[in-house]
């Protein structure tokens, strides 16, 4: 398509950016004395919370960021690589329920590619065929894996490398490079944090193999073979990598390093932004609201937790306005 195409969806996009909370919002919001007070100013920019309930709130914003852009994108498949992992997620939650026998519907994930209904029925009624082509073999080696072994982890991994790697494929087909830039961003990312887990936890290089997907940042192969000479050696590799800041902020905290993550994704999204034309400010939109309701859920959290200030403006993530 071209960019010429976007233009209405983009003067739709650009009016509903001065709705997204600032930096400046934000401060006064982890400043709040209590959770009333915070609870108060978001109200106040449109989120209608009741009570302490604010999960609801959360995602009715989310549903009419996702109605927005329905409503004016020329291909809706274009955003395809950026909601993928829902429908994996979605997938992990359906061979659970199909294993233990509990309803786990509540734990469904929007927006998709795929209805939520058609991945958790054909699972949990063990009708892989019904699955997408590219699900069923994903579908059929984690609920095997959690039959025979009860090896969760493991069954949840191989789901999350699949999403990876249907994010980057995805990515590559789409017509705008930030689609690729930000799949390569998040499959880095989350290959670092499987293995940093990996270590702590003693996992074998078998499993670390299942979980992690290769991408341009690095090669699966040798990221895992850094992983299996320990953390010194891991982070150590790292530091000689573009992802060298990743390695200080592991250093620090895994919270440091969530953080860190979702920063380095806020600064391709930045880019986005400064487009005029194109899908770029759309995707950029998305995401920057979906970084905004994870930092409010933290401030939210915080507040009803009782953790000070300083704790909680450690966690909360750059915003793009």
């Amino acid at each position: 398509m071209k960019d010429t195409d976007y233009v209405y969806a983009v003067g739709r996009i650009r009016v509903n950016e001065l709705s997204l909370l600032s930096s400046s919002d934000m401060g006064r919001l982890i400043a709040a004395k209590t959770y009333d007070e915070a609870v108060s100013q978001l109200n106040a920019k449109g989120y209608e919370i009741n009570g302490t309930d604010y999960s609801s709130a959360l995602n009715e914003q989310k549903r009419n960021t996702w109605k927005l852009l329905q409503e004016v994108l020329p291909d809706k498949s274009q955003m395809d690589s950026v909601i993928i992992k829902n429908d994996y997620h979605n997938l992990k939650a359906a061979v659970k329920s199909a294993v233990t026998g509990n309803d786990g519907k509540a734990c469904l994930l929007f927006p998709s590619v795929y209805e939520p209904e058609i991945i958790y029925n054909a699972v949990t009624e063990k009708k892989f065929s019904e699955l997408p082509p590219e699900m069923r073999p994903v579908a059929e080696e984690s609920y095997d894996i959690l039959v025979r072994t009860h090896m969760a982890q493991l069954s949840d991994a191989v789901c999350d490398k699949a999403a990876l790697e249907a994010m980057l494929s995805l990515a590559k087909k789409a017509d705008s490079k930030i689609f690729s830039e930000i799949a390569e961003c998040i499959a880095a990312c989350t290959d670092i944090k499987i293995l940093y887990r990996c270590i702590l936890t003693g996992k074998s290089k078998e499993f670390m193999s299942q979980a992690v997907c290769s991408c341009k940042a690095f090669a699966a192969d040798t990221l895992i073979l850094k992983a299996m000479g320990g953390m010194d050696e891991f982070l150590s590799y790292l530091a000689r990598t573009d992802y060298a800041e990743a390695a200080e902020a592991l250093k620090q905290s895994p919270t440091a390093f969530e953080k860190y993550c979702d920063d380095r994704l806020m600064g391709i999204i930045e880019q986005g932004k400064r487009t005029a034309f194109g899908i770029e400010p759309l995707v950029a939109y998305y995401l920057a609201k979906e970084a905004e309701l994870l930092s409010v859920r933290i401030v939210l959290s915080g507040k009803l937790n009782g953790n000070d200030e300083e704790t909680i403006r450690e966690r909360v993530r750059l915003l793009y306005v």
